[in-house]
């Protein structure tokens, strides 16, 4: 320690040296620890960097994944909604479900409940009665119930052509 010599001079002691260098051990780290540590602390950020860029490109691939995963899923509850209306279609009897969907209001179709669809009873009563055609449905007998032709004449009986 030339330079505590050069400073104090004839105050300087070998006992004053023993007091500087323990205080100096107590309170300073030397230039090689420093270093060290440094280089250390350099590589420690260097590598937390490098997680970070490769956290950042995983959050980036998981909300990519998470997107696609709600499109197929909205896409297959769609069509599954699709089936469940044509075949409600198809057991009331429509002959085309295509023509039969057309007439329907899809807005007011409410699909959440996977026992029955809401609203379809009430559309589909006014599209058998506005369009019956479009369905198979037997139409009510109208007259007696007789044969247009009638029954034919017991045996022995005359029969006489009726004029109109």
């Amino acid at each position: 320690m030339a330079w505590l010599q050069e400073i104090l001079g004839e105050a300087y002691s070998a006992e004053t040296e023993e007091k500087v260098n323990a205080y100096i051990g107590k309170t300073f780290v030397s230039r090689s620890d420093f270093n060290a540590k440094n280089s250390e602390l350099k590589k420690a950020l260097e590598v937390s960097g490098n997680k970070k860029a490769e956290e950042e490109d995983y959050k980036a691939l998981y909300d990519e994944l998470k997107q696609t995963a709600e499109k197929t899923q909205a896409e297959q509850s769609e069509k599954y909604n699709k089936y469940r209306l044509t075949e409600a279609l198809k057991s009331a009897k429509a002959k085309d479900a295509k023509l039969v969907q057309a007439l329907l209001d899809g807005g007011k179709l409410d699909f959440t409940d996977e026992n029955a669809i809401k609203g379809l009873e009430e559309q589909l009563k006014a599209a058998q009665t506005s369009h019956p055609y479009l369905f198979d449905i037997p139409a009510p007998a109208t007259g007696t119930g007789a044969s247009a032709g009638g029954e034919p004449p017991a045996a022995g009986v005359k029969q006489t052509p009726t004029v109109w």
